[in-house]
Parts: structure tokens; sequence; C-alpha cells
């Protein structure tokens, strides 16, 4: 190979090796994007609720029922004889409250289940029938009253009214029962509970950056520094 030749290869060498490190060089300088993945678990913690039952509390409501209202009875005057006037009223089985007041004396009073009022109704024994009879209440010689009294039995009861005295008596009469009502009741209590669950989880960093250099880029430096050293050694042959 003459001289010529290996300028011609070190020019040739010089051109590729440019060419080689400009392509490499271009492509280095784009971004790309770097993906990192680091695999981790984490905690969870969430509430649940149920539902339980406490022990059942009773309570009872009292309510006031009216039966007679301020009915009113008037009894005209006793001549050698005495004279009675009564009211009734159906009843259920239990407490109840009677009251009345009398305008013009004092009277007899009683309280009868339907069986002892036709007990009464047949005798003339008149105001002297306190003892005699039996009754779920009696009162002798009263002015007034107010009290309850226990009515035994489901039925129909009398309010009897006697006046023995020579002049005429009024008489205002209000009866009432206590109707009492049993409510069960069941509290619901809530109960939370906690618990924790561990879940899988990726983390994943992105990064961009650029490309870098890559091999061609140094195989296009090193046929560079190949054709620096021809040309070096064909001026230095030259020269002798």
């Amino acid at each position: 190979m003459n001289i010529s030749a290996l300028i011609l290869v070190a020019v040739a060498l010089a051109v590729v090796g440019c060419g080689f490190s400009f392509v490499d060089y271009s492509q280095s300088t784009q971004i790309i994007t770097y993906t990192n993945a680091q695999s981790f678990t984490t905690s969870s913690v969430f509430t649940t609720t149920s539902f339980s039952t406490a022990p059942p509390s009773i309570t009872r409501n009292s309510n006031t029922i009216p039966v007679l209202t301020n009915d009113k009875i008037s009894i005209r005057a006793s001549d050698q004889s005495c004279y009675y006037d009564w009211d009734r009223h159906s009843m259920d089985a239990g407490p109840a409250q009677i009251s009345f007041s009398v305008t013009g004396g004092q009277i007899n009073f009683w309280m009868f289940t339907q069986s002892q009022f036709d007990q009464f109704s047949r005798t003339s024994l008149c105001k002297n029938l306190g003892g005699y009879l039996s009754s779920v209440l009696e009162l002798d010689g009263s002015t007034g009253y107010t009290g309850s009294v226990q009515v035994p039995t489901v039925g129909v009861y009398y309010f009897v009214f006697l006046n023995w005295n020579s002049y005429p008596v009024s008489i205002i009469l209000t009866v009432t029962e206590n109707s009492s009502t049993q409510v069960t009741v069941t509290p619901i209590i809530p109960l939370y509970a906690t618990a924790t669950t561990i879940v899988p989880t990726q983390k994943v960093d992105i990064t961009p950056a650029p490309v870098g250099l890559g091999p061609l880029f140094y195989l296009g430096l090193t046929s560079v520094a190949v054709a620096i050293i021809i040309l070096a050694y064909d001026r230095k042959t030259r020269h002798k």
C-alpha cells in the first residue's frame, strides 16, 4: 500500500468515525423514562358494627278512665220512709276512685254488685241497713267522700244513695278507673369492632433522563483516533 492509499484510509476512518459519534451523540440526548418498582405491604384498618339485645325492661303506664263524671242525683225528703236513688255503670276489675259531695244533709252510700243490689232492693229496713247487706263499699251518715276501692270482677256496679232525712238532698258523683298498660322494651346495643387487613402494594418511581452515550459513539472516536495515527505515520514517513 503506497502513501496516498494510507491518507485515503485515514480520511475514510475519520469521516466514518465522526459520523458514528455524531449519530450516537444525537441519540444520547433524547429523554427516556426510567421506572423503579418497589413492593411493600400496608395495613388498612376498618370498623364493623353488629347489634346485641339487652335484657328487656318492663314499664307500666297508668291511665285514668272516667266512668261517671259529675253525675247529679237528687233525692226527696223522707216521710216515715226512706228514699234512695242510684246510678250504675259497667266496670273492669282493678282499682277505681269514687268521689261525691252531698248538699242538704247526711246520707248512706253503698257500692253494690248486681246480686248485692238485687238483695238491697228487696229489703225495707231503710236506714238500718248498715251491716245487714254485703257490699263493695259502705258509708253511713256521710256528707262526702273521696277514696279508692278495688273492683273485684268485671261487671255492672250500682252506686246507691239513701236519704233518711226529712229534707231533700242532692249529690254530685264522679267515678274513675285506673287502666294499667304493660310495655316491654328490648334495648338494642350496637357493638363496634376494628380489624386490620394487610394489603400488598407496589410503589413505582418514574424518572426522566437522557439515553446517554452508546458504543457507537466510542467506536466513532476510535476510528478518528486510528485515522490520526495513520496521518501521523504518513507524515513521518514522508520526511525520511
